[in-house]
């Protein structure tokens, strides 16, 4: 062998790389088993993903089509992985409580107790607004705009057999579930920062001061994250940049109850105002 496992045991990397070998074989297990039960209900997923867009389509005589033979089978492949991802979150932030848990052992937690389920919760309310509010008006933009407005895709919208969008069912689903994934990620941001204040890592007066560097970043990110038009990125900056506000009075806040625990005269004015 090219390496030394004797040495790795001495240095404790060795015991390091079997624990992340066995944590692997674990969430491969479970991927597989969430990734076959929601092939199981695929069809219905498959409907849940299209939510979003049906009523635009009924509204504007457009129509979703299958391009191939294997659109149908590739568009439930995809929906399947999806789906499993979201059903391996809530394994994978109790895999990562647990490391935590161990190593803040014989620290008291309090009601960090419940931080796994604030994340759980968050993402899946991500998950949710994302695919049930925020796209609706998104979809509905931009499938106005293509059939009803100046759009060059149609022209004029008369609803004749040579004038109706057609949407490929397999990308609009990725799409969709792409972003409502993405979106249960960024309600994580609150959660994230205010961690990460309360442990100290993070410093409330840094993200404070660069505000304008962060609401870039975040327009970068959306713009990567949603369709190529003005509209669609700022329907997803605003939620975003909301989250990091919140985040930043959960940091503030939460900085505030450690330096209240080691000073009772900490006060809001020494702190730092989060607005």
């Amino acid at each position: 062998m090219w390496w030394n496992r004797n040495k790795l045991k001495e240095t404790g990397i060795w015991g390091l790389m079997d624990s992340a070998r066995r944590w692997l074989y674990r969430i491969a297990f479970v991927f597989c088993g969430a990734f076959c039960l929601a092939w199981g209900f695929r069809s219905d997923l498959t409907a849940l993903a299209n939510w979003p867009v049906n009523e635009v389509l009924i509204k504007t005589n457009s129509k979703q089509i299958l391009y191939g033979v294997l659109d149908l089978f590739m568009t439930h492949i995809k929906v399947s992985f999806y789906f499993t991802l979201l059903l391996l979150v809530p394994f994978l932030v109790f895999v990562v409580w647990r490391i935590v848990k161990q190593k803040l052992k014989g620290a008291k937690l309090g009601i960090w107790k419940i931080s796994p389920y604030v994340a759980i919760l968050l993402f899946l309310s991500g998950f949710t607004f994302t695919l049930f509010i925020l796209l609706p008006q998104i979809y509905e933009f931009l499938i106005t705009y293509s059939t009803r407005g100046e759009g060059l895709l149609l022209g004029h919208g008369d609803n004749s057999a040579n004038d109706v969008l057609r949407l490929s069912m397999r990308d609009q689903v990725g799409v969709s579930l792409k972003l409502a994934l993405a979106g249960g990620l960024a309600f994580e941001i609150p959660f994230v920062l205010t961690i990460g204040g309360r442990l100290g890592i993070l410093q409330h007066h840094i993200f404070k001061k660069q505000r304008g560097l962060v609401l870039v970043a975040l327009a970068i990110l959306s713009a990567l994250l949603t369709p190529p038009d003005p509209f669609s990125m700022l329907i997803m900056l605003g939620p975003l940049y909301s989250l990091f506000e919140l985040g930043l009075l959960g940091m503030w806040l939460a900085g505030r109850k450690k330096e209240n625990a080691r000073s009772p005269e900490a006060s809001y004015g020494n702190s730092g105002n989060p607005a």
